[in-house]
């Protein structure tokens, strides 16, 4: 009989953990529904790393809930470095602004900080 009421218990609160996780999955949803997620290139038109943002932003919206458009912005200027202090101090922090820069940024603050804006 104990045994019963544990699983009855437990199958419960999976189910509330399930119907609760729905509901959240729908708040996204309507937040993406109608939007445009910039993504932001540190680089030129027709660079490797503008290429390969289109193709990207091509597909992209698709695995975003709500399937927004996604749009390709160029932000050229210090290697990516323009990109990254806008991204880290303008953009709004919403989830609609994504940057692509290079790897090596993320080591700058530590290496050589005199132009760095980010953390």
């Amino acid at each position: 009989m104990e045994t019963r009421s544990r699983a009855a218990r437990l199958l419960l609160a999976l189910g509330l953990f399930a119907v609760s996780a729905a509901c959240r999955a729908d708040e996204v949803e309507d937040f993406f529904r109608g939007r445009t997620v910039n993504l932001v290139v540190g680089h030129e038109v027709g660079t490797g790393f503008d290429v390969y943002s289109r193709a990207l932003a091509r597909h992209f919206g698709r695995f975003i809930p709500g399937r927004p458009n996604v749009a390709v912005q160029n932000m050229q200027g210090a290697s990516g470095m323009s990109a990254a202090n806008w991204l880290y101090n303008i953009a709004p922090k919403d989830g609609t602004e994504l940057a692509i820069i290079q790897h090596g940024l993320i080591f700058r603050p530590l290496l050589d900080p005199r132009e760095v804006r980010y953390k």
